[in-house]
C-alpha cells in the first residue's frame, strides 16, 4: 500500500520573544534563510518503495506569508495563516490537509527554528511509525546531557533530588502522526506544546526515535554561531 507523506511546517515567529526585529526565521543561516534549510530538506525527501511525497503547507503569519514566498522560491507548499498557539497552528495546518490526506497517510510536524535535520532522521521516524502498527504518533528525541533539578517559581533553591539522566529524553521535531487519528486529536484542546503531550491528553501512545545531534532549535541570535559551524562541517 502506498502511503503519502504530507508536512505542516511551523513557523509562526514575529521577533518579540527574540528581541529581534527580524523573525529568526528569515534570519541567515548558511547564506540562506533559517525556514528554507528543513523546508528544502521536507520539500526534496527521496523515498524508497510505498512512500510518496504529498503536500507541504507552511504556517506563517499573516503580515510575513509574503516574505515566506519569498524566501521558499519555487519550492512547491500552500502557505497559510496560524493562530495564537502552537497547537492552534498545528490544526490549521491539518485543516489545510482535509480531504487530501486520508487513512494511513503520515504527517511530519516541524519547527522551521530546526534548521538541520536530516534526511536520514527523517526517514528513521517515519520508519519507526510504519513498523509499529501499536503507535500513531511518533517523534524524534535526543538525549539529556545536564543535571535536571526541580525549584519552585522564582526560588533559589531546587525541591528534590536530581532527577536521572537517564530516565529524560528532549523532545524535537519533526514530530509525525497518522492522520487517521487526526479527529480524536482535535477534540482536546490545551496550551500543548508539541505532539507528544497533545497525544498524550488524548490517550494515544508516542513513539520515541533518536535524533541527530545537529538537531538543535533556534531560540536565540547567540545560537547562530553554533548553527552555523555545525552547517558548515556538513552538519
Amino acid at each position: 500500500m502506498t502511503r503519502t507523506i504530507h508536512t505542516v511546517l511551523l513557523s509562526g515567529g514575529t521577533g518579540k520573544r527574540m528581541g529581534i526585529e527580524t523573525p529568526k526565521q528569515f534570519l541567515t543561516l548558511a547564506n540562506k534563510p533559517v525556514i528554507v534549510h528543513s523546508a528544502q530538506t521536507l520539500g526534496h525527501l527521496d523515498f524508497a518503495g510505498n512512500r510518496i511525497l504529498g503536500e507541504m503547507i507552511v504556517i506563517a503569519p499573516s503580515e510575513y506569508q509574503e516574505a515566506t514566498r519569498a524566501a521558499l522560491g519555487s519550492l512547491e507548499c500552500r502557505i497559510t495563516s496560524g493562530g495564537e498557539t502552537r497547537q492552534e497552528s498545528t490544526l490549521s495546518g491539518l485543516a489545510a490537509l482535509d480531504g487530501i490526506a486520508n487513512g494511513e497517510d503520515i504527517v511530519l510536524i516541524h519547527d522551521a527554528a530546526r534548521p538541520l535535520i536530516t534526511p536520514q532522521e527523517v526517514k528513521r521516524l517515519c520508519d519507526g511509525l510504519e513498523s509499529n502498527p501499536d503507535f500513531d504518533i511518533a517523534s524524534l528525541v535526543g538525549p539529556v546531557s545536564e543535571t535536571i533539578v526541580s525549584v519552585q517559581p522564582n526560588s533559589a533553591a531546587h525541591l528534590d533530588q536530581p532527577v536521572p539522566r537517564d530516565t529524560l529524553r528532549a523532545v524535537k521535531t519533526p514530530q509525525a502522526l497518522r492522520w487517521k487519528i487526526v479527529d480524536r486529536l482535535r477534540e482536546f484542546h490545551g496550551d500543548f506544546t508539541d505532539l507528544l503531550s497533545w497525544a498524550h491528553a488524548a490517550g494515544l501512545p508516542g513513539l520515541l526515535v533518536p535524533c541527530d545531534p545537529a538537531n538543535i532549535k533556534l531560540t536565540s541570535p547567540a545560537d547562530l554561531p553554533l548553527l552555523e559551524s555545525l552547517a558548515a562541517s556538513g552538519k
